[in-house]
């Protein structure tokens, strides 16, 4: 298990920099709205972040950076990892010197996931910045080509967000993408540092805080709509997964917005 150490959400402009720092553990930046520039000195390496995209700096990397123009909301998760086992922050744990950033193009369900990892707590911190990192390319080895991956995450996370009524299992996810359920399960592991049943649970309990924080359905309506007939098991379940009831986290979302 990671050590979650500090976090940040907030805004800055041009005129106040990110560092220069050098962390002794990992450091996951992320950019909600606007553009930030980051240098890697040692490295001699730069990047451009547009809103909906991280940066994963590894321990010991030296960076610096700034608002590339106007505003900038960006949040940053500080962890260490000292050995996973088998875990999925395993192969982050000999990280030293360097960076990933997010793969694809900016990620509005990124964007989403990041702001309530901000106000996440306790286990579904770490289980929300596991699917978080596995989403964005994170999880994988140093050295591993990023992207290179047999499963395409992102169009099967939005294949099984509009089958979640009829409850589809990791079988059906197996079968989406031509492999058997035991080497479905394999591959996935291998190559999102997550389980294939983590990923379906990451999927459902997403769907479920869109449809209540965008919706007017009953709460009885939204657990149809994610193949949950039983409405208590699913108050149960999105409780023990983001630390609210249903009830609460609709009332929070509207207090808010």
């Amino acid at each position: 298990m990671p050590h979650l150490l500090r976090r940040g959400y907030g805004e800055f402009g041009h005129r106040i920099g990110i560092g220069p720092a050098q962390w002794p553990h990992h450091d996951f930046l992320f950019v909600h709205r606007g553009h930030v520039s980051l240098e890697f000195p040692a490295l001699a390496r730069s990047l451009s972040l547009a809103a909906g995209q991280g940066v994963l700096i590894w321990p010991h990397t030296e960076f610096r950076g700034q608002a590339r123009r106007g505003r900038v909301r960006a949040s940053i998760q500080h962890f260490r990892v000292e050995g996973d086992g088998d875990g999925p922050f395993a192969p982050l744990a000999d990280q030293q010197r360097g960076f990933r950033v997010t793969r694809g193009g900016p990620s509005d369900w990124l964007n989403r996931c990041v702001d309530r990892l901000q106000r996440a707590e306790g286990p579904v911190r770490v289980w929300l910045l596991a699917v978080i990192l596995a989403e964005g390319g994170l999880l994988s080895a140093a050295g591993a080509p990023a992207g290179d991956t047999r499963i395409d995450l992102a169009s099967l996370r939005e294949w099984t967000r509009t089958q979640l009524a009829r409850g589809p299992g990791v079988g059906d996810l197996a079968a989406r993408v031509g492999l058997s359920p035991s080497r479905f399960r394999a591959v996935f592991k291998t190559e999102h540092g997550l389980s294939a049943g983590t990923f379906l649970r990451a999927v459902r309990t997403a769907e479920a805080q869109r449809l209540l924080a965008e919706t007017q359905e009953p709460i009885k309506a939204v657990a149809g709509r994610l193949g949950l007939a039983d409405t208590v098991v699913f108050c149960r379940t999105f409780k023990r997964d983001t630390g609210q009831t249903p009830a609460r986290f609709r009332r929070a979302q509207r207090i808010s917005g």
